[in-house]
């Protein structure tokens, strides 16, 4: 059985044992190259990298590595460096929208349903464009510049 039948099967769930040690000759690194070949919006792939990562983080603090552990680390830094980054643009998408969210609130008084709508087509402009669009218009021309049909 290979790490990828491991990982598939749900094996990676609470385990006592690290995930690739479940089954003989599943390591590390042979999970995290079948991990690579899956698409990226797969929940377990998601998952299975946090462990990694994880394992990552307590390799490099430790002072006895071997070759395989280095390995591992220098093919995971990547990934992680992609996800940090992954994870910035998701904060800072949310924290538009809350900012956009505010800005209707400040103005109108509330965020109704209609308000609620639009701001998914704000979003679509970068923080210089709609931001004035947000002070000067009004909700009715903002509602028929952004409405979703």
């Amino acid at each position: 059985m290979t790490s990828a039948v491991l990982l598939r099967s749900g094996m990676t769930g609470n385990c006592h044992v690290p995930f690739w040690r479940a089954v003989e000759g599943a390591t590390p690194l042979l999970t995290l190259i079948e991990l690579e070949s899956l698409p990226v919006d797969e929940p377990l792939r998601t998952r299975a990298l946090e462990l990694l990562y994880s394992l990552k983080t307590t390799l490099e603090v430790s002072q006895n590595i071997d070759e395989e552990d280095r390995e591992l680390i220098m093919r995971l830094s990547p990934l992680y460096i992609q996800r940090l980054a992954e994870a910035e643009e998701q904060g800072k998408i949310e924290g538009e929208k809350e900012v956009v969210k505010s800005l209707l609130k400040t103005r109108f008084g509330s965020l109704d349903e209609e308000l609620s709508k639009i701001i998914e087509p704000i979003l679509s402009l970068p923080p210089e464009e709609f931001t004035p669009l947000l002070l000067q218009l009004s909700r009715e021309e903002l509602l028929e510049r952004f409405q979703v049909f």
